[in-house]
């Protein structure tokens, strides 16, 4: 794979074993991505299966998508100041 290849911004989540097999299966894409300055985040599930029952982890995950998506499409942000950080992370992301 050409790290040429990789032209968008990608967020990697991740579910317990024996579900998904941890955070480590994503891993080496993750630090492969990170390493060459190309927007990348990696959510994990420490307590996750296949399809997210526990609240928490159904509001972070589509939430969290909804939030990625939004920013890097249309360059939109929630005002929700809870969610700054996100969005520090994120725009530094961009300036790389």
């Amino acid at each position: 794979m050409k790290p040429e290849n990789f032209k968008v911004p990608l967020r990697i989540e991740s579910i317990a074993y024996p579900g998904g097999g941890g955070p480590l299966t994503q891993w080496e894409l993750y630090r492969f991505l990170q390493r060459l300055h190309k927007p990348v985040e990696l959510v994990y599930y420490p307590r996750g299966e296949h399809s997210l029952r526990m609240p928490w982890e159904r509001l972070t995950s589509q939430g969290g998508a909804l939030d990625w998506f939004r920013f890097w499409l249309t360059g939109a942000e929630d005002p929700n100041p809870a969610k700054a950080t996100q969005y520090a992370r994120w725009k530094a992301m961009q300036s790389h």
